[in-house]
């Protein structure tokens, strides 16, 4: 399991922490972090594909061009 990592953040005056994890994307291996109760395995942009690949009913990710 990944460390946990605290952000803060003041949201309307008050501080606020937020717990994250560094998590890899299973789709295309990108670093990000994520919520730490979530099991969300990827990153926004791969999981928009994997939702619309579901959608269609395709079952394989077209590859991508790392920036």
């Amino acid at each position: 399991m990944a460390a946990a990592l605290r952000l803060e953040a003041i949201v309307s005056g008050e501080l606020q922490a937020i717990r994250v994890e560094l998590k890899y994307c299973e789709a295309c291996g990108a670093l990000w972090l994520r919520p730490r109760n979530s099991n969300a395995p990827y990153c926004r942009r791969c999981d928009k594909v994997m939702a619309e690949l579901s959608r269609t009913g395709r079952t394989k990710p077209a590859e991508r061009k790392r920036a």
